[in-house]
C-alpha cells in the first residue's frame, strides 16, 4: 500500500540557509512520485565574495539571521501557510547534521531540534552528501546498483551504492576538492567567488586552451593541488595576461580538471558495472562535465540533478529523508548533534 510522506527539510552546512517541503510515496522499497513543494535558498555568496571564499564565523551569524524567515517562506510556499500549526500537516522534519562548517551546522540542527520538540514531529538527521546523492532521484527512483560522482566545493568522491541507503566510498580527493580548486583557480585569474561558473563562462571565449597536465593516480583517487600549481606557474610567466590569454588559461584548467573526473568515473563504471550513474554537487551543473561524462559512459544512463538542486539546498535533504524512512521508522527525538567531519559510509 502506498503511503505519501511529507517533510520539512533544513540545510545550513556551509553558506546557504535553506528550507524545503518535499513529499513522496513510500512504496515497495522505493520512494516514487517525489514532489518538491517549495525550495527556498538564502545565499550568502555576495557577502563572502570579498573574502574570496566562505568566512565560517560570518556564515554562522548570517544563518542565525536567516533561518526562521527562510523556514517561514518554505512553509508558506509549500503548505500555503507559515503558521506554526501548519507543521502538524507534515509527517516529519529533516536536517543536515554534517559534514560542513560546525558553526553553520549548529544553527540548523538546534533549530530542527526545537521545532521537533514544539511540534512533536519525528526528526531525522541527514548526511549532506547523501542529499547530493539523492538529488537526482526526482521525480522518480533510479535503478540500483548506482555509481555516484559527488563533486562540490568540499568533496570529490566516487561512491558505490548497491542498495538504497548503503554507501561505500570507492575513492576521494587527496587534497583539494574539485569545486575548491575551481574557486582557487578563479582567484588566480582575478575572477570573483564562487569560481566554477566564472571559469566556465570565461572558457567559452577561449581560442586555444592552454595545455595542463592531468594528474594520474591509482583508480578512483583525485588530486587538484598539482593542477592549481601549474596554473600559478603559468600566471607567473604571464603576470598581466590579455583577455584572450585568460580565457585560454581558464579553458585549459577546466579541461584538465574535468578530464580527471571523467577518467576515474569511467574506470569505476567499467569495473563495478552499475545500472545507473548519478552526478551530484555544485560542480554537476557544469555543461562540459555533463557532456563529456555522458559521452564517455554511453550507453550507460548518467543522471544529473535539476540545476536548482545542484548547489546546497534543502530539497535534496528532504528527498534523502524520504529514502531514509525506508531503512528505519522516523521517530520523535530532540537530541541530534552536528558533526563537521561526518562520513557518508
Amino acid at each position: 500500500m502506498q503511503k505519501r510522506l511529507k517533510v520539512l527539510a533544513i540545510e545550513t552546512s556551509c553558506d546557504e540557509t535553506a528550507a524545503a517541503i518535499v513529499s513522496g510515496f513510500q512504496n515497495q522499497g522505493a520512494i516514487s512520485d517525489t514532489v518538491i513543494h517549495s525550495n527556498v535558498v538564502a545565499s550568502q555568496a555576495a557577502l563572502h565574495e570579498r573574502f574570496g571564499g566562505v568566512f565560517p564565523e560570518v556564515a554562522a551569524r548570517e544563518h542565525v539571521k536567516a533561518i526562521l524567515p527562510t523556514i517561514r517562506l518554505a512553509l508558506h510556499e509549500g503548505l500555503g501557510s507559515d503558521d506554526p500549526a501548519a507543521l502538524r500537516t507534515l509527517n516529519a522534519l529533516a536536517v543536515t547534521v554534517g559534514p560542513g562548517l560546525i558553526g553553520s551546522l549548529l544553527v540548523g540542527v538546534e533549530t530542527a531540534n526545537a521545532l521537533a520538540l514544539s511540534s512533536q514531529l519525528p526528526l531525522v538527521g541527514i548526511n549532506h552528501m547523501a542529499g547530493h546523492f539523492y538529488s537526482t532521484f526526482v521525480p522518480k527512483p533510479l535503478r540500483f546498483p548506482v555509481l555516484a560522482l559527488l563533486v562540490s566545493g568540499g568533496h570529490t568522491q566516487l561512491v558505490w551504492s548497491a542498495h538504497p541507503n548503503q554507501f561505500k566510498i570507492l575513492g576521494t580527493t587527496r587534497d583539494d576538492a574539485v569545486g575548491e580548486a575551481f574557486d582557487k583557480a578563479a582567484a588566480l585569474l582575478g575572477l570573483p567567488y564562487p569560481g566554477g561558473s566564472q571559469i566556465e563562462h570565461l572558457a567559452h571565449n577561449a581560442e586555444q586552451p592552454t595545455p595542463f597536465p592531468v594528474t594520474r593516480l591509482e583508480a578512483y583517487a583525485f588530486s587538484y593541488s598539482g593542477l592549481k600549481t601549474a596554473l600559478r606557474r603559468e600566471m607567473e610567466k604571464h603576470p598581466h595576461p590579455t583577455p584572450g590569454e585568460r580565457a585560454n588559461l581558464a579553458a585549459g584548467f577546466q579541461e584538465a580538471a574535468l578530464k580527471q573526473l571523467v577518467e576515474q568515473t569511467r574506470a569505476a563504471a567499467s569495473q563495478h558495472q552499475p545500472a545507473t550513474v548519478v552526478v551530484g554537487g555544485g560542480v554537476s551543473i557544469n555543461k562540459q562535465l555533463r557532456e563529456k561524462l555522458s559521452d564517455a559512459l554511453s550507453p550507460l544512463p548518467v543522471h544529473f540533478p535539476d540545476p536548482a538542486l545542484t548547489g546546497d539546498n534543502a530539497a535534496m535533504i528532504g528527498v534523502a529523508a524520504l529514502w531514509h524512512s525506508l531503512k528505519q521508522p522516523l521517530k520523535e527525538r530532540y537530541d541530534l548533534k552536528a558533526e563537521a567531519s561526518l562520513q557518508l559510509a
